[in-house]
C-alpha cells in the first residue's frame, strides 16, 4: 500500500500545480484585458476631447443665400451717393452635429492673400442669416476662409471659393423700341423672371429693375448716359453682373 501511495501523491500534486497554473494564467490574462480596455477608453476619450476642441480640417460648410439683397447708400466726401448691396447668408452642411449645435461665439473671415482673420459682418435684419457679404461693390473672386467659434470652444474652419456676382457679357441686339430703347441680352439669362435686379448708373446711383416679362434688358435712350453701366441680376439665388459701356 505504501508503494502505491507515493505515485498517487505525486499525481495529485502535479494536478494541483496544473490547476493553480491555469488559474494564474486566467487571472493574469483577465488583468491584462482589463488594463487594455481601460487604456483604450482613456485614449478614445482624449482623442474625442482634442478633436472636439480643435479646428476641424474637414469641417466644411456652404453659404446659402437668405432673403433678398439689402440695398443702402454711402455718401461720399463730395456729396455723391454710391449704391451698396449686401446679401445675407446662412451656414449649412457643417461637419458638426446639427441637432445640438451650440451658439456661435464669433464668426471670422480671411480674404484672399490675407494673413489674418477678421470679424465678419454679422449685423443685419434678415431672418436666418449668419453673415452678410457685399454684392456691390463686389468682392475680389478667390478662396475665402471662414472660421466659426462656438461657445463650447469648438472651432470649424473651411475655405469657400467665391465668385459672386458672376460676370456675364451684355450683348446689344438689333431690337430697338422708341420707348424701351435698345435690347441687351445678358449672358444666357432669361429675364422673364428673376428675384432681384438693379441698374447701376455711371454716377454710382442705382435703379431697381422690375420684371416686365421680357427676356431682354432694355436700356432707355434717356438713361444711356456716357460711362459704365452695371446690371445686377439675382436669378435662382445666384447674383450676376453685366457691364454695358455707353459712349466709351
Amino acid at each position: 500500500m505504501y508503494f502505491l501511495a507515493i505515485p498517487t501523491l505525486l499525481v495529485q500534486t502535479a494536478v494541483r500545480h496544473v490547476i493553480r497554473r491555469k488559474e494564474y494564467i486566467m487571472k493574469k490574462t483577465t488583468t491584462i484585458v482589463v488594463y487594455v480596455a481601460v487604456l483604450a477608453v482613456f485614449a478614445v476619450a482624449i482623442i474625442w476631447w482634442l478633436y472636439r476642441g480643435s479646428v476641424y480640417d474637414n469641417g466644411t460648410f456652404i453659404l446659402l443665400p437668405v432673403g433678398d439683397g439689402t440695398e443702402s447708400q454711402m455718401v461720399m466726401i463730395d456729396g455723391t451717393r454710391t449704391f451698396l448691396l449686401e446679401q445675407g447668408y446662412a451656414l449649412a452642411g457643417m461637419n458638426v452635429d446639427q441637432t445640438d449645435t451650440p451658439e456661435i461665439q464669433s464668426l471670422k473671415v480671411k480674404y484672399p492673400q490675407s494673413a489674418n482673420f477678421m470679424d465678419a459682418n454679422t449685423s443685419g435684419d434678415t431672418e436666418g442669416a449668419a453673415l452678410y457679404l457685399p454684392v456691390w461693390p463686389s468682392l475680389v473672386p478667390g478662396d475665402y476662409s471662414f472660421q466659426i467659434k462656438y461657445e463650447d470652444s469648438t472651432t470649424v474652419e473651411t475655405v469657400v471659393p467665391w465668385d459672386q456676382p458672376k460676370e456675364i457679357i451684355a450683348q446689344a441686339t438689333e431690337e430697338t423700341d422708341a420707348v424701351k430703347g435698345v435690347a441687351y441680352r445678358l449672358g444666357n439669362l432669361d429675364l422673364t423672371s428673376f428675384e432681384q435686379a438693379y441698374h447701376i448708373r455711371p454716377s454710382g446711383s442705382a435703379l431697381k429693375i422690375e420684371s416686365s416679362g421680357d427676356s431682354y434688358f432694355w436700356l432707355k435712350d434717356s438713361a444711356a448716359t456716357p460711362g459704365e453701366h452695371i446690371i445686377l441680376v439675382k436669378q435662382d439665388s445666384i447674383w450676376y453682373a453685366a457691364k454695358i459701356d455707353v459712349g466709351i
